[in-house]
Protein backbone atom coordinates (compact mmCIF):
# COMPACT_ATOMS: atom_id res chain seq x y z
CA UNK A 1 0.00 0.00 0.00
CA UNK A 2 1.47 3.39 -0.94
CA UNK A 3 1.73 6.24 1.50
CA UNK A 4 -1.05 8.19 -0.27
CA UNK A 5 -3.36 5.18 -0.12
CA UNK A 6 -2.51 4.67 3.54
CA UNK A 7 -3.33 8.30 4.34
CA UNK A 8 -6.60 8.12 2.43
CA UNK A 9 -7.47 4.84 4.16
CA UNK A 10 -6.66 6.27 7.59
CA UNK A 11 -8.69 9.39 6.86
CA UNK A 12 -11.69 7.32 5.77
CA UNK A 13 -11.44 5.25 8.93
CA UNK A 14 -11.03 8.33 11.13
CA UNK A 15 -14.16 9.89 9.62
CA UNK A 16 -16.14 7.04 11.18
CA UNK A 17 -15.06 8.02 14.70
CA UNK A 18 -17.21 10.11 17.03
CA UNK A 19 -16.30 13.81 17.10
CA UNK A 20 -14.48 13.58 20.43
CA UNK A 21 -12.33 10.70 19.22
CA UNK A 22 -11.51 12.56 15.99
CA UNK A 23 -10.48 15.60 18.02
CA UNK A 24 -8.28 13.45 20.25
CA UNK A 25 -6.67 11.81 17.22
CA UNK A 26 -6.03 15.18 15.59
CA UNK A 27 -4.47 16.46 18.80
CA UNK A 28 -2.12 13.47 18.97
CA UNK A 29 -1.10 13.95 15.34
CA UNK A 30 -0.37 17.64 15.90
CA UNK A 31 1.63 16.80 19.04
CA UNK A 32 3.71 14.30 17.07
CA UNK A 33 4.44 16.93 14.41
CA UNK A 34 5.31 19.54 17.03
CA UNK A 35 7.83 17.13 18.55
CA UNK A 36 9.81 17.33 15.28
CA UNK A 37 10.04 21.15 15.30
CA UNK A 38 13.50 22.49 16.11
CA UNK A 39 13.88 24.63 19.23
CA UNK A 40 15.14 27.50 17.05
CA UNK A 41 12.03 27.42 14.89
CA UNK A 42 9.81 27.20 17.96
CA UNK A 43 11.58 30.23 19.48
CA UNK A 44 11.21 32.22 16.24
CA UNK A 45 7.53 31.30 16.10
CA UNK A 46 6.96 32.48 19.67
CA UNK A 47 8.78 35.77 18.97
CA UNK A 48 6.51 36.34 15.97
CA UNK A 49 3.42 35.60 18.05
CA UNK A 50 4.50 38.09 20.72
CA UNK A 51 5.32 40.72 18.08
CA UNK A 52 1.87 40.38 16.54
CA UNK A 53 0.19 40.48 19.95
CA UNK A 54 1.96 43.75 20.68
CA UNK A 55 0.84 45.20 17.34
CA UNK A 56 -2.77 44.38 18.21
CA UNK A 57 -2.47 45.73 21.76
CA UNK A 58 -0.86 48.94 20.52
CA UNK A 59 -3.57 49.47 17.90
CA UNK A 60 -1.10 49.18 15.02
CA UNK A 61 -3.16 46.52 13.26
CA UNK A 62 -6.85 45.73 13.12
CA UNK A 63 -8.15 42.24 13.83
CA UNK A 64 -10.35 40.78 11.12
CA UNK A 65 -12.84 38.06 12.10
CA UNK A 66 -11.90 34.71 10.56
CA UNK A 67 -15.33 34.27 8.99
CA UNK A 68 -14.95 37.60 7.17
CA UNK A 69 -11.62 36.50 5.73
CA UNK A 70 -13.01 33.13 4.67
CA UNK A 71 -16.03 34.78 3.06
CA UNK A 72 -13.78 37.17 1.10
CA UNK A 73 -11.57 34.30 -0.05
CA UNK A 74 -14.57 32.23 -1.12
CA UNK A 75 -15.77 35.22 -3.15
CA UNK A 76 -12.41 35.45 -4.90
CA UNK A 77 -12.43 31.74 -5.71
CA UNK A 78 -15.91 31.83 -7.26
Amino acid sequence: MTSALSVNHLFTEAQQLPAAAKASLAEKIVESIEADISPELEEAHLREIHRRQQEVRNGLVEMIPGESVLEAMRGKLN
